[in-house]
């Protein structure tokens, strides 16, 4: 929500989404899915939480369908399957963080591509072929992760027809060369935002992501100790290599089962947990996250429709236990019951607001400087700068360079009023990812010194580089309104006005402005 694109709903700024990064992603659906949220309600948080409740019932919705047509309509399987998917404690972050819109959205086209896919399977219809694909490219503008798409098509197509071939492949031609096309275009642009693949050598990268399908796996079965944040250790814990080994372990089977043609139904669920999990693991991209809750909400439903298939359907002994009725509802209101609660309580107690969300994220991991940071700007934002000093110091112990920290710093003498220091750190810093907040931040500080000329210049700099940033515009204008420097100001709030032409509180400071160097005659269009 403040992200000004956002803000402004209209075709060019539509068009504007297809190439403007946001968190290193191209994502105009969401982007656009954000921006009717904000015309209708404005920065109301509790409708933007709606909208994201009200796609994941969707979604919910469509897994039930989906593994309804795949298990060839066993119903209760599909009705398990979809409810677990809704009330898993891992997929409270997706839901509740309204940034993950991405996710609930891009996962409804998703799901809905599968299904219709599974209609051309059934009915070689080439129609259902055309909007399989036309989903699909829906999904991939909602989030680019959607690029796992058509290799998830192959594994449907090994779990139906049992066996791997070369035209289940072939046949995905145009799917494959559209989601590398849009992988290599969104690698590109997240190289800005993540953490340097050159810093990790290829064995620390499989390791790193031989321990997240292992936590992932454990997650899905005991979903304890959740945070918003899993921060990379600073040195490999020896457990890390007991993963790497199970790891191995799950790859060799899958591998084995697919040539020996044995446990379908398990290999499907686990090809389709690692297809749609696999671009989230550190070979690929590394994050400053070890873990992402988050990366679940697709790759869940493999593991949960094999889960359950094996227990209620293939396995004889669980089948023979769970002829009972009484003891399947039990075993499924146990489940269901603590899941659910865990969800509830992780939404009440840790997603309150920023502090308590940031706050259990220190207690699973205390050296975590990250979540110090975003800490320290929720307190200094709520104006309490000595608790966000005391965050800013433990973020710069466990790292003594880190540059949000350091800006956090620079900031925290501007609410305490020593702008001596201010200057200090902003004259010494030349981070380029910061170079805009420093440069923004000298301006406020000049500003509370009535240095309003000084003020005016970075301001100068600052739109140099965003020409039509409207925040930009109105702030110098009142400081060159202050310093008289009317011609300024009226062609800040010109550009201001072509941003918001129909907002009559810029009119009407123009038409003010216009007055006070007596032309009159170019008031006219402010009395329409």
């Amino acid at each position: 929500t403040y992200n000004e694109m956002i803000k402004d709903l209209s075709v060019d700024n539509f068009f504007d989404f297809f190439h403007t990064k946001v968190a290193g992603n191209i994502q105009p659906l969401t982007m656009l899915s954000l921006s009717l949220d904000y015309h209708f309600w404005k920065l109301n948080a509790s409708a933007y939480h709606i909208h994201n409740v009200i796609l994941h019932i969707l979604n919910s919705i469509l897994v039930f369908f989906f593994i309804f047509l795949l298990s060839k309509r066993k119903l209760f399987l599909a009705f398990i399957t979809s409810l677990l998917f809704a009330i898993h404690p891992l997929h409270v972050e997706s839901v509740a963080w309204i940034s993950e819109r991405k996710d609930v959205l891009y996962t409804f086209y998703y799901i809905a591509g599968l299904i219709v896919y599974l209609f051309y399977k059934n009915k070689e219809n080439a129609n259902y072929l055309v909007y399989t694909y036309v989903l699909f490219v829906l999904s991939l503008l909602s989030k680019p992760t959607a690029v796992s798409f058509p290799v998830v098509l192959v594994v449907l197509d090994y779990y139906l027809e049992g066996r791997f071939t070369l035209k289940q492949f072939t046949s995905k031609t145009l799917f494959f060369i559209l989601s590398l096309i849009f992988g290599l275009i969104n690698l590109k642009s997240q190289g800005v935002t993540s953490v340097s693949h050159h810093d990790f050598a290829i064995y620390q990268k499989v390791i790193y992501s031989s321990y997240n399908i292992i936590f992932y796996l454990r997650s899905f079965f005991f979903p304890f100790n959740l945070s918003m944040f899993h921060d990379t250790p600073s040195s490999i814990p020896f457990y890390y290599y007991i993963y790497t080994i199970l790891t191995f372990g799950l790859v060799i089977f899958v591998i084995y089962s697919i040539i020996k043609k044995k446990n379908r139904v398990l290999i499907f669920g686990l090809l389709f947990f690692l297809s749609t999990i696999f671009l989230t693991l550190h070979i690929v991209a590394f994050s400053r996250a070890i873990v992402a809750e988050r990366y679940t909400y697709v790759p869940y439903i493999g593991i949960a429709f094999s889960f359950f298939y094996l227990i209620f359907y293939k396995n004889e002994k669980f089948k023979h236990i769970f002829n009972k009725a009484y003891l399947t509802w039990i075993f499924l209101s146990l489940i269901v019951i603590s899941f659910a609660f865990m969800s509830y309580t992780y939404i009440k107690n840790d997603w309150k607001n920023s502090k308590t969300l940031w706050t259990n994220s220190i207690k699973y991991c205390p050296d975590s400087k990250t979540s110090y940071d975003a800490r320290s700007n929720y307190y200094l934002t709520e104006n309490m700068p000595e608790k966000a000093l005391f965050d800013i110091k433990k973020s710069l112990f466990y790292e003594p360079n880190n540059p949000y920290a350091t800006l956090s710093l620079a900031y925290y003498y501007y609410y305490v009023n020593k702008y001596d220091s201010v200057f200090i750190i902003s004259d010494k810093r030349n981070d380029k990812r910061y170079k805009r907040e420093y440069t923004k931040l000298r301006a406020m500080t000049y500003l509370k010194e009535g240095k309003n000329k000084e003020a005016s210049f970075c301001y100068d700099t600052l739109i140099s580089n965003k020409p039509n940033n409207y925040e930009f515009r109105i702030e110098r204008a009142k400081i060159n309104s202050k310093l008289k420097l009317y011609p300024k100001v009226i062609e800040d709030l010109s550009v201001c006005l072509s941003l918001k032409p129909d907002s009559t509180h810029l009119k009407d400071k123009l038409k003010d402005i216009y007055l006070k160097v007596d032309n009159v005659n170019d008031t006219t269009f402010c009395k329409e």
